[in-house]
């Protein structure tokens, strides 16, 4: 016969002589609410209550963890934002602040309806003469050229912008279309580093425009049927900026090459 295995508690003969034994005895008071206390219940209550207010309490902790893990990680991409190059995706466009736009957006509009925006004194037609005449009345390099296409040349001026004086061109292409070449000096809005780029709609006028170490370039379109797409006033950006880069970088010509 087989020797009875000692960790084997499942014999209903065993179980029945232990009830006898020991069914009548409960656990000391002391004992007991010790228990209680260290589940964190209140001395009056029983053993086998606790267990769903523990529960429920474990339950609102857990909810209270998760709902710190995800301030924490939303703070650490607020504070510390992934670079988008590290993962080859286009660097977010930054845009103008608003007082900015609306003060570029009120010049364009209020030059536009001028007959003639050319400063008296001003070289006429001659774009590298006109962005050295404004350097020499301004102080920085002036973005001057003719605009690719059909468009018109409606003159050159000092211009102010908000409080601050602009090398400003106005150009046309009929149908009520407007495009402006400002330039400004680089305080004028130091908050954009050098060499950064923007582009937005504001008040359904496209803009695009870029800043440099010594000045702050904004193209401003209008379209009374908004035909002139934010498209194109980038493309205009584009192709002006090489040429302001190349001002800079020769002072002493102080001219910037009409596009072809």
């Amino acid at each position: 016969m087989s020797e009875p295995q000692g960790d084997n508690f499942d014999d209903p003969g065993l179980k029945a002589a232990v009830g006898r034994a020991w069914g009548a005895e409960r656990c000391p008071p002391a004992l007991r609410e010790r228990l209680i206390a260290e589940c964190g219940g209140p001395p009056s209550m029983k053993i086998g209550d606790e267990q769903p207010k523990l529960g429920r309490r474990l339950i609102f902790y857990g909810w209270m963890a998760a709902a710190l893990m995800l301030i924490a990680v939303g703070l650490v991409f607020y504070l510390h934002p992934p670079a988008p190059n590290d993962r080859g995706l286009p660097p977010v466009a930054l845009t103008l602040p608003a007082s900015v736009a609306d003060e570029l957006i009120a010049r364009h509009d209020e030059c536009c309806k001028a007959e003639d925006h050319h400063m008296p004194g001003l070289s006429r037609d001659d774009f590298p003469t006109i962005a050295r005449e404004l350097r020499q009345r301004l102080g920085f390099p002036i973005l001057a050229a003719r605009l690719p296409g059909t468009w018109e040349f409606r003159g050159a001026s000092i211009c102010p912008v908000g409080e601050t004086k602009s090398g400003h061109l106005v150009f046309d292409r009929g149908n009520n279309e407007f495009v402006s070449i400002f330039s400004l000096p680089r305080q004028f809005l130091s908050a954009i580093p050098s060499g950064k780029e923007f582009s937005e709609v504001e008040l359904r006028h496209p803009i695009a425009g870029f800043a440099t170490g010594e000045g702050f370039y904004c193209i401003v379109g209008s379209s009374k049927t908004e035909s002139l797409s934010l498209e194109q006033v980038r493309s205009f950006r584009d192709q002006l900026r090489s040429d302001i880069a190349n001002a800079e970088v020769h002072p002493s010509r102080a001219t910037v090459a009409a596009l072809r």
